[in-house]
């Protein structure tokens, strides 16, 4: 789990993104880190953002979460349309409170927005 940068800034990333490839990947770490990228045969973009909040793993009842057993510096990552994607980034116009990402390895995104 980790807390997303501003989704408008992400959201101006990906819109640049989406003329590059149809899909997005997003990989983050338990220190912080997340990564959006593209990649085609001619090209390769990323975005880097360090510093992140990662919520406390223990605060979820799950006994077997990747999360507590994989080093913090190891990075999970997913491949998501980037259409989709950005379709979600328009949630930024309710101006959630949080945004925290979960990326389940090489399957997809859950995304929870915090309002208010």
């Amino acid at each position: 789990h980790i807390l997303l940068p501003p989704l408008h800034d992400i959201r101006t990333i990906a819109e640049r993104m989406k003329s590059i490839d149809t899909h997005i990947t997003l990989s983050a770490n338990m220190q912080g880190d997340l990564t959006l990228r593209v990649r085609t045969d001619a090209v390769r973009v990323e975005t880097f953002f360090k510093d992140l909040i990662n919520p406390d793993p223990t605060q979820v009842d799950v006994s077997q979460q990747p999360s507590m057993t994989r080093a913090p510096d190891l990075f999970a990552e997913a491949r998501v349309d980037v259409k989709d994607f950005v379709k979600f980034l328009q949630s930024s116009i309710v101006h959630p409170k949080n945004v925290v990402c979960c990326i389940a390895e090489r399957i997809g995104l859950i995304l929870y927005v915090y309002l208010g």
